[in-house]
């Protein structure tokens, strides 16, 4: 198991985004349990989305964290709410199993990806879709990796 790094460019940001973060929820997020989002503090009306469906608020410093359980109700909200201006609504949205492990984190946005805990295969996957729109990703293998 390694780690998958992605970065979209700023340019092509808006144009592939919502793409991938579809892909994303469609394949690859039914392992998690639940999420972790951060938002700054002047993100007042994102914030104000997430207060029903939140199981814990946090606010440290500049930011609020919110942990939301991913049932149904709350999976559909975050897959299909999840833009504003064509951008993630969020600074950072990190997803967790249910014995605590974290696999994927989107941070800045959407600007920048991480897959953790991913296999040759299924990396190999999300190259090839990432490549398909010149989207910088690499894989990382870890030393059980051939």
């Amino acid at each position: 198991m390694g780690f998958l790094q992605v970065n979209i460019p700023l340019k092509k940001h808006h144009d592939v985004m919502k793409k991938y973060w579809d892909q994303l929820w469609a394949n690859y997020t039914d392992e998690y349990a639940e999420v972790f989002i951060q938002c700054w503090n002047t993100e007042t009306k994102q914030m104000e989305a997430l207060l029903p469906i939140a199981e814990k608020v946090r606010k440290e410093g500049l930011v609020h964290y919110f942990r939301i359980a991913l049932n149904e109700k709350n999976r559909t909200y975050l897959q299909q709410d999840s833009f504003d201006h064509k951008q993630l609504k969020w600074f950072m949205i990190r997803f967790i199993r249910a014995d605590g492990t974290e696999g994927i984190e989107v941070r800045d946005y959407g600007v920048e990806t991480t897959i953790n805990q991913i296999s040759t295969e299924q990396a190999e996957k999300l190259l090839q879709l990432f490549s398909k729109d010149n989207i910088e990703a690499k894989f990382t293998k870890d030393e059980d990796d051939k």
